[in-house]
């Protein structure tokens, strides 16, 4: 349930233009935070809203139309520059933990204990859509206002950060703006920072506010889809400063963290899950955590139209109905061995021979089975079949000895990512 307060900041302002089993349209203030309820606050609106026609409209905002007047000014002396609330949600407690982010949590939390008295200063967190970049960000946010409430901690997506700083422009109240975030903030946690790309002005001025957070010892957190190094179109000073702190990577979760995951929000939404089925989502849901939502939110409307237990039919229905085609490709072990052994540079017949080989041989090997395990959904025994003859035993070693490296070594996480998304 969501408090009055985060009721009235993020949907209340909304109005609905439009409203159908095939559209729902919404029109948002000018001032409204979009990227922030589109993080935060969408899935709860489309589950609602899929709950009173039955169906899933297609959800699309329209901008409101400028209207300046003096009531309407957020200014920054005024110190009315509204929050962009934080989704009560995004906590650590709720935070599930895997391989694929177990770096980035332990960061986050050494942030949210010590904030600007860590060496992670700045702290940045990259990696793809809807893999929990922004659920870290919030969650640092929380637990620094329960443990320190003296400290100003600001939450801001950096599209909107940009449209108060346009705002602000056209009112010719810049200063007031600089001042705000510079004089009123002690703690400031910028999501999708690389959407400052292409915006000189604004890089500039965020180049300055970034030397007076660093130069007094307060924290700064950022995420990006990528890591500094490749934010292509930004300035070479600011990627500069990124890099002084931390960077790390989320990746996309792995089988195990997916249930997790799974299991996680169904408590959450009180529904009960067989593990029947959250294996089989687990197993044919691999892209990111927010189209595990999505499954569990379109289940958890099945099972309200239909007045019963979530069976495992109805959950391969709205996999099948949600899940892109290209997502539900199944893959041989023979295929991925091949992938492998071309990506490391050995003979793919080694792949599979009874012999151990060299080490570069046993190591490529290794990945090929965890991949296999992954991908597919064929037993231990049925995989060690496929390379060499090879028992269950070996086979997990194998997996479990990939899955606990991937934990340490950056450089065999992104030969896995990489791997996978050849595969695809």
């Amino acid at each position: 349930m969501l408090s009055a307060e985060v009721f009235q900041r993020q949907i209340a302002p909304l109005r609905c233009l439009e409203f159908s089993q095939t559209s729902l349209l919404l029109e948002a203030p000018l001032e409204f935070p979009l990227e922030s309820f589109r993080k935060s606050f969408q899935g709860l609106v489309e589950m609602a809203a899929e709950q009173t026609v039955g169906a899933a409209p297609r959800l699309s905002f329209q901008q409101a139309k400028p209207v300046f007047q003096a009531s309407h000014d957020f200014r920054a002396n005024s110190g009315d520059i509204p929050p962009v609330l934080m989704n009560p949600r995004f906590t650590f407690d709720t935070f599930v933990v895997g391989g694929n982010s177990q770096f980035a949590h332990s960061a986050a939390k050494a942030v949210a204990d010590a904030p600007g008295r860590t060496r992670f200063n700045p702290l940045m967190i990259y990696g793809g859509s809807g893999l929990g970049k922004t659920h870290l960000l919030q969650a640092i946010g929380h637990q620094i206002q329960s443990r320190f409430p003296e400290i100003r901690v600001r939450y801001v997506p950096t599209d909107d950060f940009k449209n108060q700083y346009i705002y602000h422009v056209q009112k010719n109240l810049v200063n007031d703006f600089s001042s705000f975030y510079r004089n009123q903030v002690d703690v400031l946690l910028m999501d999708d920072i690389q959407f400052l790309v292409g915006r000189d002005a604004l890089q500039q001025e965020f180049f300055h506010l970034f030397n007076a957070f660093h130069q007094s010892n307060r924290q700064i957190v950022l995420t990006s889809d990528c890591p500094p190094a490749e934010l292509q179109g930004l300035e070479e000073r600011l990627v500069s400063r990124f890099q002084w702190g931390l960077s790390v990577d989320i990746q996309p979760p792995d089988r195990d963290t997916r249930e997790a995951i799974l299991r996680n929000k169904a408590q959450e939404e009180s529904l009960d899950l067989s593990e029947e089925i959250i294996s089989y989502i687990a197993e044919n849901v691999d892209t990111n955590i927010r189209h595990l939502e999505g499954i569990i939110r379109r289940l958890i409307l099945e099972a309200s139209i239909q007045g019963g237990d979530v069976t495992l039919r109805i959950a391969q229905d709205v996999v099948d109905a949600q899940v892109p085609r290209g997502s539900m490709r199944r893959f041989s072990p023979h295929e991925i061995a091949q992938v492998v052994a071309e990506y490391y540079r050995v003979d793919p017949s080694s792949m599979f021979a009874e012999s151990r080989g060299t080490k570069e041989v046993s190591h490529a090997r290794q990945v090929a089975m965890y991949l296999v395990k992954q991908l597919t959904q064929l037993p231990y025994k049925s995989i060690g079949g496929h390379f060499g003859d090879r028992d269950h035993s070996t086979v997990i070693h194998a997996c479990d000895k990939v899955g606990k490296e991937m934990k340490d070594l950056a450089s065999l996480r992104g030969d896995i990512e990489h791997l996978l998304k050849v595969l695809r």
